[in-house]
């Protein structure tokens, strides 16, 4: 994700996963964390200018997203 949004010049991305999948959601909040403690998410990345962050959004049960409403 990171890559593809420097290519696209994006600073942040986000990850849609479903409530009912509580074991993923805590494994990848974890996931995440640990990419921010070594430097692969975050401010400057790699010593550059590039700022890239990682929102998790939690769905309540449907699995639809980016339709207009």
């Amino acid at each position: 994700m990171a890559i593809g949004a420097y290519a696209m010049g994006a600073s942040r991305g986000f990850v849609y996963i479903r409530a009912e999948y509580g074991l993923a959601v805590k494994r990848l909040h974890i996931a995440i964390e640990q990419a921010y403690k070594y430097g692969l998410l975050g401010k400057q990345l790699f010593g550059t200018n590039f700022d890239f962050d990682v929102e998790v959004r939690i769905g309540a049960g449907a699995f639809v997203c980016g339709e207009k409403a």
